[in-house]
């Protein structure tokens, strides 16, 4: 996660920099920011989604049959991330069931921001259902 965390890091002052020059221009075009703070606010909605799945793997002991996912970070929407499915770099479907998971379902479940389908059925999954759910689930 923390090699993940610099490159994103890296990647945030190199737009500044893209952000700042354009806003430099003769012509005067102030799209620049906007472009760089939609860009921020994507990465950072990826960066909190791979930081919770990553705690749903750690809380299920790390299965190997979730094929693709890590705890230590990655792309679940670049990559294979068994069960996730994505729109652009949002994750909005987890669909696990019946997969041998045994655990809790962690504490990052809310930084899910774009989850709509949650099924973990016929699992055993153990503790109460976390009180902070996604904000946009719709099914679980």
């Amino acid at each position: 996660m923390t090699a993940l965390a610099a490159a994103l890091t890296g990647l945030l002052l190199a737009l500044a920099a893209v952000a700042e020059a354009d806003t430099d221009a003769a012509d005067g075009n102030a799209t620049a920011p906007v472009r760089f703070f939609e860009c921020f606010r994507v990465i950072s909605a990826l960066v909190l989604s791979v930081a919770a799945l990553g705690n749903l793997y750690t809380s299920w002991n790390g299965p190997s049959q979730l094929t693709g996912w890590s705890a230590g970070g990655g792309d679940p929407c670049g990559a294979a991330w068994m069960g996730v499915s994505c729109v652009g770099s949002a994750v909005t479907s987890l669909k696990l069931s019946s997969m041998g998971l045994n655990g809790t379902l962690g504490y990052q479940l809310s930084n899910l921001q774009a989850l709509k389908t949650m099924d973990l059925s016929s699992n055993n999954l153990h503790d109460s259902i976390p009180y902070q759910l996604p904000p946009n689930l719709t099914y679980l």
